[in-house]
């Protein structure tokens, strides 16, 4: 959720408390390591969860205009996701018509 609040916000002023910086490719590491743990289903449903609780914030348009670009790659992602997935089946199911012969 920091994440996309991040990304969507319109670079105010910092607030007083510091927070660390976000390392963006120990960030990516963690997350590629929890999808290969729990499956891009999980992954999913936490990342629409996450933007629809977003979406019921009071944010500029700009900030909804940012969210829905942010929407719209997930759905891309999750679009190329399932037809790699249906693609694998597919090679799965013809390899297991037509095993090789061994000898």
């Amino acid at each position: 959720m920091q994440k996309v609040l991040e990304d969507i916000s319109e670079h105010e002023p910092k607030q007083q408390k510091e927070e660390p910086p976000f390392n963006k490719q120990q960030y990516e590491a963690k997350a590629k390591e929890f999808e290969q743990r729990y499956g891009y289903d999980v992954v999913y449903a936490l990342k629409r969860e996450v933007l629809d609780e977003i979406k019921e914030m009071d944010l500029t348009p700009a900030q909804r205009e940012k969210l829905q670009q942010i929407e719209t790659e997930l759905e891309k992602e999750k679009k190329m996701h399932q037809e790699l997935a249906d693609t694998q089946k597919k090679k799965q199911k013809t390899r297991s018509k037509y095993p090789k012969n061994r000898k």
